[in-house]
């Protein structure tokens, strides 16, 4: 159910349909109750429902009360509490408060100079109003102020919004024309204004915005403008080049993924008609609308939507995605997960919220599309079923699918409407290649441009191609040349030999070594390649290779985009075909062989920089490639695609020999199916390439971890698997890959079956870091799951194996461990020691993702103790360091930290600006386990600034996270927020939580003093500070003292004295209220 006070008052039900009290009194309720942040008395209400009270005010209140209630039930419900009456509606259900969350996430973005992300949420967030708040009712005192704060709030985000649109370089300056006139008192819009006509080229404009603000200040209020704005004033007057610059901000969130549209496209004009035609029909109906465009190879479908959809990229506000799913070409066709991962990030979602799952994936890319209108190109199909779960469903999206397959299935089925594309007429031919040739030379040879033509079948594709070898010698010329070929068994004008005909006269143009490496490159695996590649795979030198590239460009074999390289998929199937008649299978299969060792080596390198401390297979050191972290991140997201291709290719040339069946786990990841979308087809030859699956699977696991990349990396580890069937070593760290990601998943189940099985593996393969790693891996499911005995067993095991084969990357990650069962069990000292020796190896090996972890791990645990300055110190370092590597997950949990840490010290701004980010991001990554630690801080940070409202919903939502996360800890410590303590208690109990168990304690105690129930209160306070003191946790132990000054009169002295020496010493803001008692 949906409430709006945005405008006039409006409640929803699933359905959208429209639900309002009958009674004008019961609509005034309802709002008071939606605007109100806490419980509002009866007497409040009464006074808000009437000017003058009756006397039966009482009885009429009740009945209003319950005719709400049934009105709402059951999704919403109007709770009766101790001082008084609310009403529980989460935040997104409430426009009010909907709109203060969007708010909050687009300043957020702005302060971070993510100004597109920043104007999205701001839009939004406007959007959301209909009129004045509660429109068409009268506003009781009440909740007069937080209307006020609502409605100042909207014209504060306008004024944020054109920042973050100026800082885009957008057109502003005749809407602000209109917004100075509404408000011509609001000075920020004034200096926006007289920006934006500066920027535009308008400064005398600009200057005499200036005189308008002026003189309606000095009239109406006496004042000069601001001094702000008199200094914009003199730098528009200077033309200060600062005025010009502005901020740069990333990517922009709606999505322009349309290749380039072909310079010399020629004709179509019926045909692009038609797509316009589509384009009214879908945004009209606001339904889905699929257009299939079929037609031969090489005819120009898709240079034709791509001219098309570039000329309507207006009509799509929200964005245009494109995909090549590779239905015809020599590697797999591209899976639907895939291309959904690649369309969702696109979309704003960040790759590692994209469920592994097929269906799961389909549903989110469909809800995030549903309000959007977009266009989806969808480029090479082969079959319907590779479409299907690409269609965005019911919305107002255009899909245009094209393929040399008619698709009956999706015109039938689907209802998808069909475009034929034909071959260009003579007419368009002779167009075409008066623009390619230059329109004397055809006019000079009207008979041979049209042989021409014909030969060529009339395909844009054949006449480009050889319109590109075309130099001073005549039209007829080239017509007899191409007649006088041999190559082709039989030459006739059909489409196929007219493609294969071009495509041999570029080809046989070429000087010899380019046309070895364009036949060589037909073994490349992925999309697209660079000129490093390149010359791995040739054995040529860098500046030779580029040189021979550009020669191949210039043949319109290759095309350039940046420094990376695309060929039509046509042309690589020819390239093969060259290869397989001119090159033996030797000189193949070690050009295969150099790509695949150039792949590994640079990722290996990437590996050793990123995250050196993670368990390997045993290799040599991998030579220096990259100077830094952000290079070698940099290396890895731009070859990724490229990567996932090359482990597809090289598990395919292995046997087919069907991996071991393990006696735990499920039969889907055991199977050699690729499960993901796709078969990958196994080559006659074999290279030699297999084990570059395993290698390259290992040194990503890190990468897919830190961009929490879920598609790519189950598709990786499983391939890795199959391809890993007769090496014990290989296959264990498939599954220990594997244990990975279902432990981030919260998937404990096969997290535990892949350790158990990546333990055994490693033990037959003779791999003690392997070992080590999966008893790490047991050890973090059990510890999560709430048993500690067993998983400081496996921590204990895991650290005997590193340090008996002197292995320190393992003996970091096992001290780290065993300090984090330390500090839950309690033993708050140990834990420190541990988490120092790590820190000091992860130092010692320079291994950057380490050093964070350990500094983030330390500073949570000092604050813990209640030293909040060393707390920071370490928090912070490890932030920096993790924003440097791109580690999203442990950026999350670090400000999570922090954000309790200042609402320790009282500086709730600072708090919730942190805990807010935290939470975003956790939500991008989809870590439920730092979304509940987010959210329990965030409802500390609003009990502690009197919100209990929000407070409790922070922890209700903490409450269910953890629960769906498996994670007893989290969830023992959000009950004592959402005041179930009892129920904290016993968990805490069970698992040996003891610094939990004391704070669930004194909790207990707390709630028996406010009860009444005094001696209740003292024994489970004393009970809790015995628990805090042979801890170590500070803070515990001096809340607990504070309370039992209250409980114990004559003590409270003594109790005072003691509590007010630990918050002074922990900069506590308690300590000046302990100091006034004392």
């Amino acid at each position: 159910m949906r409430f709006g006070v945005l405008g006039p008052l409006e409640v929803r039900d699933r359905q959208g349909r429209l639900l309002l009290p009958a009674r004008r009194k019961e609509r005034v309720l309802l709002a008071v109750l939606l605007l109100r942040d806490a419980p509002t008395s009866t007497d409040a209400l009464t006074d808000a429902l009437w000017d003058e009270l009756p006397r039966s005010a009482a009885a009429n209140l009740k009945t209003y009360l319950s005719d709400l209630r049934r009105l709402l039930r059951p999704d919403v419900a109007v709770e009766t509490r101790p001082d008084g009456y609310a009403i529980d509606v989460a935040r997104a259900d409430l426009d009010a408060t909907h709109f203060e969350d969007l708010v909050a996430e687009g300043r957020e973005a702005l302060r971070d100079k993510r100004f597109d992300v920043a104007t999205e949420r701001f839009t939004r967030a406007l959007g959301l109003w209909r009129g004045p708040v509660l429109d068409g009712l009268p506003v009781p005192a009440i909740v007069r102020p937080r209307v006020t704060v609502l409605e100042e709030l909207r014209l504060a985000v306008l004024e944020d919004n054109i920042d973050a649109r100026l800082a885009l370089g957008q057109e502003v300056a005749g809407e602000l024309q209109g917004l100075t006139g509404e408000y011509p008192l609001r000075e920020r819009l004034w200096g926006q204004l007289m920006l934006a006509l500066y920027r535009g080229g308008r400064q005398a404009e600009a200057l005499a915005a200036y005189q308008r603000l002026r003189e309606a200040l000095d009239t109406q209020l006496g004042i000069e403008p601001s001094p702000g704005i008199r200094r914009l004033h003199v730098e528009i007057l200077r033309a200060d080049q600062a005025l010009d610059r502005t901020p740069t901000a990333p990517v922009a969130v709606v999505p322009r993924q349309l290749p380039a549209v072909v310079r010399s496209f020629t004709g179509r004009q019926r045909t692009l008609a038609v797509l316009d035609r589509h384009a009214a029909k879908a945004r009209a109906d606001r339904s889905g609308t699929t257009v299939v465009v079929s037609g031969t190879a090489g005819v120009g479908k898709t240079a034709l939507v791509v001219r098309w959809a570039d000329g309507a990229r207006d009509r799509f506000p929200d964005g245009q995605l494109y995909a090549d799913l590779r239905g015809y070409d020599a590697l797999p066709p591209r899976r639907p997960l895939e291309v959904l991962s690649r369309f969702l990030h696109a979309l704003g979602i960040a790759p590692e919220r994209v469920p592994p799952d097929l269906e799961e994936a389909v549903a989110l890319y469909r809800s995030t599309l549903a309000d959007r209108t977009a266009l989806v190109v969808l480029d090479n199909a082969a079959t319907a079923d590779q479409v299907r779960p690409l269609l965005p469903g019911g919305s107002g999206c255009l899909v245009v699918v094209t393929s040399r397959d008619r698709l009956i299935g999706l015109v039938a089925k689907d209802g998808a409407a069909r475009i034929a594309l034909d071959v260009l007429t003579p007419a368009e031919s002779a167009q075409l290649l008066a623009t390619l040739l230059g329109e004397d030379r055809v006019s000079a040879e009207p008979e041979a441009t049209a042989e021409l033509a014909a030969l060529c079948a009339h395909l844009p594709l054949a006449i480009r191609i050889t319109a590109a070898r075309f130099g001073e010698s005549g039209i007829a010329d080239h017509v007899a040349e191409l007649r006088r070929g041999n190559r082709l068994t039989a030459l006739q004008a059909d489409e196929d030999t007219a493609v294969r005909a071009a495509f041999a006269l570029s080809y046989s143009a070429l000087p010899a070594p380019a046309r070895r490496l364009f036949r060589l490159l037909g073994c490349v695996p992925g999309q697209d390649f660079t000129a490093d590649a390149a010359a791995a795979l040739s054995a040529g030198t860098l500046p030779g290779t580029t040189e021979l590239l550009t020669t191949l460009t210039d043949a319109h074999l290759l095309h350039r985009d940046g420094d990376r390289y695309t060929t039509h998929d046509l042309l690589r199937l020819y390239a093969r075909e060259r290869a397989q008649a001119e090159d033996t299978e030797d000189r193949r299969n070690e050009a295969s062989r150099r790509l695949y060792d150039w792949y590994t080596a640079h990722a290996e390198a990437a590996a050793a920089v990123l995250y050196p401390d993670m368990a390997r297979l045993p290799r040599p050191a991998p030579r220096p490639l990259f100077e830094n972290e952000a290079q070698a991140s940099a290396w890895l997201d731009a070859e990724r695609a490229n990567l996932v291709a090359a482990v597809l290719h090289a598990a395919a040339t292995t046997a087919t020999t069907e991996a071991p069946v393990r006696t735990t786990g499920d039969a889907a990841e055991r199977t050699t199916a690729n499960t993901t979308g796709s078969t990958t087809e196994v080559p006659a030859e074999d290279p030699g390439i297999g084990p570059h699956a395993w290698l390259l699977a290992d040194a990503l696991r890190g990468y897919f971890w830190l961009r929490m990349a879920t598609v790519d990396w189950l598709t990786v580890a499983r391939a890795a698997r199959r391809a890993a069937a007769g090496d014990p070593a290989a296959a264990a760290s498939a599954e220990l890959s594997l244990a990975n990601l279902h432990f981030l998943r919260s998937e404990h189940a096969k997290a535990i079956e892949h350790s158990t099985d990546a333990l055994h593996l490693a033990e037959q393969g003779g791999w003690p870091a392997g070992q080590a790693s999966a008893h790490n891996n047991l050890g973090g499911i059990h510890r999560q799951s709430g048993h500690l005995a067993e998983a400081a067993e496996h921590f204990a095991r895991s650290l005997e194996i590193d340090r008996r084969h002197g292995l320190p990357a393992g003996q970091m990650a096992s001290l780290n461990n065993l300090a984090i069962v330390a500090w839950q069990l309690g033993r708050l000292a140990d834990s420190t020691e541990y988490f120092t020796q790590a820190l000091q190896l992860r130092r010692e090996a320079q291994a950057p993702q380490g050093i964070a972890l350990a500094l983030g791990n330390l500073g949570e645990l000092w604050h813990t103790r209640g030293e909040p300055d060393r707390a920071l110190e370490h928090l912070t370092e490890a932030l920096v360091i993790h924003r440097e590597i791109g580690a999203r997950v442990a950026e999350a949990g670090n400000l999570t930290t922090l954000a309790a840490v200042h609402n320790d010290l009282g500086d709730l701004p600072t708090a919730y600006e942190h805990a807010r980010t935290s939470l975003m991001l956790a939500r991008d990554t989809g870590e439920r386990r730092i979304e509940a630690g987010a959210l329990h801080v965030l409802g500390d940070i609003h009990r502690r600034a009197g919100q209990p409202a929000d407070a409790r919903d922070c922890y209700r939502q903490a409450v269910a996270l953890a629960r769906e996360a498996e994670d007893d800890f989290l969830e023992a410590e959000a009950l004592i927020g959402y005041g179930e303590p009892a129920e904290a208690l016993a968990i805490a109990r069970g698992a040996g939580y003891r610094v939990v168990e004391g704070r669930a304690l004194t909790a207990l105690a707390r709630a028996a003093l406010a009860a009444g129930r005094t001696a209740e209160a003292v024994a489970h306070a004393r009970a809790a500070l015995e628990i805090h003191r042979a801890t170590g946790h500070r803070p515990g132990e001096a809340h607990t003292l504070l309370l039992l000054g209250r409980a114990e009169p004559e003590r409270a002295g003594a109790h005072w004295r003691m509590a007010l020496d630990l918050f002074t010493r922990m900069r506590a803001p308690e300590a000046d209220t302990v100091r006034g008692r004392v």
